[in-house]
């Protein structure tokens, strides 16, 4: 199985081909790059197969990564994010992080976009290590289902962690 993680700049995943923005890009919703080329520059992340920072929105991000330009077969899974803050009701019309996943969505491959529900002067970054675990066993059990290929088509995921995620009870059979 072929994991695709597109995240802001700063956020970690090992195991998997990633791209990430250079630059954070909260509340650009679904936009693209149009008038300048968008920049993929090769970095080492600890872990990961390949990685690259691009220079554009997260849906720039996800298009590149499931082009074949950066990777050589396209993923079976896209995760987008975890980025810092909440993404739920209207606020995914807004989401760059739901637009990664929107766009892989746009091109028949499984995704998913996953936020942590961030409160300033409360949250801190280790929080973001425990937002990944709670839904390592949803991403788990996703890649199952598309493996067994009884995914269904035509559906993304949004997963909002909460915040104090330490405290919450999360149950996943």
């Amino acid at each position: 199985m072929v994991l695709l993680a597109g995240y802001d700049l700063g956020q970690d995943f090992s195991g998997i081909d990633s791209g990430m923005m250079t630059v954070e890009k909260s509340v650009v919703s679904h936009s693209i790059t149009w008038l300048h080329p968008v920049a993929a520059k090769q970095v080492h992340i600890h872990g990961t197969l390949a990685s690259f920072a691009v220079s554009g929105t997260p849906a720039d991000c996800t298009s590149l990564g499931i082009s074949k330009a950066l990777f050589p077969i396209i993923p079976d899974l896209v995760v987008s994010g975890i980025n810092k803050g909440s993404n739920c009701g209207y606020h995914i019309v807004y989401s760059g992080t739901v637009a990664g996943a929107r766009e892989a969505f746009f091109n028949d491959i499984p995704s998913i976009s996953i936020s942590y529900d961030w409160v300033e002067g409360k949250s801190n970054p280790h929080d973001f290590a425990l937002a990944a675990g709670v839904c390592i066993p949803i991403i788990s059990a996703l890649l199952i289902e598309i493996k067994n290929q009884s995914y269904p088509g035509r559906c993304f995921l949004n997963i909002d962690v909460p915040n104090n995620v330490a405290n919450h009870k999360v149950y996943c059979n």
